[in-house]
């Protein structure tokens, strides 16, 4: 099916609404746009929220790690990478 087919078929195959005076393509397409949810409002904030944390957690952890042994660095490096990973996974969900 080429291009030009596919079009002809959607364009025949769309919703067409009953001829009425004051009804146009030009008056839907001005129609406001969605507004964006509260959920996702609220989501936003709590990732906020969380990221915040975690950066303050990884403060008071560099704060408080021992570097001159080899486990306090990996096992900073090693929570860092895990909690990256779960917000990238969260995030692009």
């Amino acid at each position: 099916m080429t291009d030009k087919e596919l079009e002809k078929h959607i364009s025949e195959a769309a919703y067409q609404p009953a001829d009425h005076p004051w009804f146009t393509r030009k008056v839907v397409n001005q129609l406001p746009r969605r507004r964006v949810s509260r959920a996702s409002k609220v989501m936003t904030v709590t990732y906020a929220l969380a990221a915040l944390a975690v950066i303050g957690g990884w403060i008071i952890m560099i704060l408080k790690t021992d570097f001159s042994s080899l486990a306090g660095l990996l096992s900073m490096v090693a929570m860092s990478a895990i909690t990256v990973a779960v917000f990238l996974k969260a995030a692009l969900r």
